[in-house]
């Protein structure tokens, strides 16, 4: 049995044996070879070494991983929530418990439900690109097409290309 950790194959049956995975013949899954580039990297690359004043500013609009340290308020805020006991737990993989019954509550009452989607069928996610990955997870296999609107957020064609499902555009107009 091998696992690959940090660009090198380490064989769990000697674990100090570590092998350059370039001089092994590693298969990668032909799913990845039809994903491109990502656009973020690419927008960063328009804005490299140019500078912006203050009278037009850049709006960073960055997702997921800036290139910036978040603010010092956040920060300071999360060295505080990391000291704490119940932030070294894991929680339940729907999310915590009083979350789901916020999202249950506000749901029912912001769309005038007749009644509670129960917290048993709330799921809370890291984003909606997560939820995204776990609904195709759920749904799809290889194979599969799923008609996306454009425009459409990249991470996704991303997502199922890599997972073998195809896309179909469906173009939305305004």
């Amino acid at each position: 049995m091998s696992t690959i950790c940090a660009g090198y194959l380490q064989d769990r049956s000697s674990p100090s044996a570590i092998v350059d995975p370039s001089i092994m013949n590693l298969r990668i899954s032909a799913n990845l070879e039809t994903v491109g580039e990502p656009p973020v990297a690419r927008a960063q690359r328009w804005i490299q070494g140019r500078s912006f004043g203050s009278e037009q500013p850049l709006i960073d609009l960055s997702q997921a991983v800036p290139g910036y340290p978040p603010a010092r308020e956040l920060q300071d805020h999360l060295r505080e929530l990391v000291g704490l006991d119940a932030t070294s737990r894991y929680a339940s993989s729907l999310g915590l418990i009083e979350t789901r019954d916020a999202i249950d509550r506000h749901m029912t009452t912001a769309f005038a439900m007749p009644s509670a989607i129960g917290i048993d069928r709330v799921m809370v996610t890291a984003g909606c690109n997560q939820a995204f990955c776990l609904a195709i997870g759920a749904l799809c296999a290889p194979g599969d097409e799923v008609l996306v609107p454009t425009p459409f957020y990249f991470n996704h064609d991303m997502w199922l290309r890599a997972n073998g499902i195809s896309t179909v555009e469906v173009v939305v107009d305004a």
